[in-house]
């Protein structure tokens, strides 16, 4: 088997991950390239070193209630919590022997393997069978050499909880709350407090690795959210002719932090053409405004007793506090209440529900300062 010049440090490990969320400061693990049954570890030779740190991710889960006396919960939210802790790595270079073969045979090999510098003579394995060429018992099929790589713990766990700080925070009432259709605006933390809202935990897992978040189709970045709201309308809603579709903002719901990973590579050159490579997070993060929007697709024209009836039930049913409450945690949730509450005040109106009009609810995603 022909020397593997190069290997990966995988950080991201799940099995590697999961050592180190177990064991404390000093414990160490080794990995070593699997290799052939009858072969054993001869020696490990120190060939550098490198200091780096394992993440994973606390997934937490968390309900949205309402009234303290007798909980009920409008929805639920999962928060990404980080942890880390830093490692020390021993970048090794190992030999591998048959078990096979008698002593005298193997310590001429590893005398050789001892003799050898990573810095100025190449490839191990041959150094190693031009050092034993007056050895005619020596064969390649003796010995193997494998980078690989010891792990040790080198310090207590670290927690990143910007996410759940953020989303706690957004219970204290920053941004505003519209009130009525005339435009009326609200603080939050009065929203909040007059309707008894609050976050419930309800339990965590670990995640070996970073968990990454996924798109939200509710949560739109766009500096139009009339377009957005046309081409949802579009998309989504009943096929009908000659509608009309309104926009409006309902709430100011937060100032956010988004944070993501993106993930680089780090080599360390051990000489003549051999390195380790690490793959490491790099943390983003900017900051954003996160406005509820709701809209409303009516035929255009309708009767005007019509239309302002449809309009009471949209902004009944949109400022509701299972609408509002729960729209920054979980937008999907607070779409079908916004939907089930609208179409049941609809139908109280007029005994049915009327042909081509549909409410919609998006989060618009206002950037205040980008990715950094």
């Amino acid at each position: 088997m022909s020397f593997q010049q190069s290997i990966v440090v995988d950080l991201q490990d799940e099995k590697l991950v999961q050592f180190v969320i177990e064991h404390s400061v000093g414990q160490e693990t080794e990995i070593i390239p699997e290799f052939q049954n009858d072969f054993f570890v001869a020696r490990t030779r120190k060939a550098g070193s490198s200091n780096q740190k394992v993440y994973w991710t606390v997934l937490e889960e968390w309900a949205i209630c309402y009234d303290h006396r007798n909980p009920k919960t409008l929805g639920t939210k999962e928060v990404r919590c980080f942890a880390s802790k830093p490692v020390a790595i021993d970048l090794n270079t190992n030999l591998l022997v048959s078990s096979s073969i008698d002593e005298g045979t193997q310590k001429a090999i590893v005398d050789a393997f001892l003799a050898f510098d990573e810095t100025a003579h190449g490839d191990p394995q041959d150094y190693i069978a031009e050092q034993l060429r007056n050895h005619p018992e020596v064969t390649r099929k003796m010995f193997q050499v494998a980078l690989g790589y010891t792990v040790r713990v080198a310090g207590n766990e670290v927690f990143d909880t910007r996410e759940r700080d953020i989303f706690i925070d957004s219970f204290k009432g920053m941004g505003s709350i519209v009130t009525d259709p005339s435009g009326k605006r609200e603080n939050r933390s009065e929203y909040i407090q007059k309707h008894d809202i609050f976050p419930r935990p309800l339990g965590s897992q670990i995640v070996p690795g970073i968990m990454p978040v996924l798109p939200d189709p509710d949560k739109i970045e766009t500096t139009d959210p009339q377009a957005t709201a046309e081409e949802r309308a579009r998309k989504e809603g009943p096929e009908c002719s000659h509608t009309k579709t309104e926009v409006h903002d309902v709430a100011d719901l937060l100032h956010w932090i988004e944070i993501k990973v993106i993930w680089s590579e780090a080599r360390v050159d051990l000489g003549c053409g051999n390195y380790f490579t690490f793959k490491y997070p790099e943390f983003r993060s900017r900051e954003v405004s996160y406005i509820l929007c709701s809209a409303l697709t009516a035929p255009d024209p309708v009767d005007q007793h019509v239309k302002q009836a449809v309009m009471d039930c949209f902004w009944m049913s949109a400022l509701s506090a299972a609408v509002v409450g729960v729209a920054m945690a979980n937008p999907k949730a607070a779409l079908i209440a916004f939907k089930a509450l609208f179409s049941s005040c609809v139908i109280a109106k007029f005994k049915a529900m009327i042909d081509c009009v549909n409410v919609d609810l998006f989060i618009q995603v206002r950037v205040v300062k980008d990715w950094h």
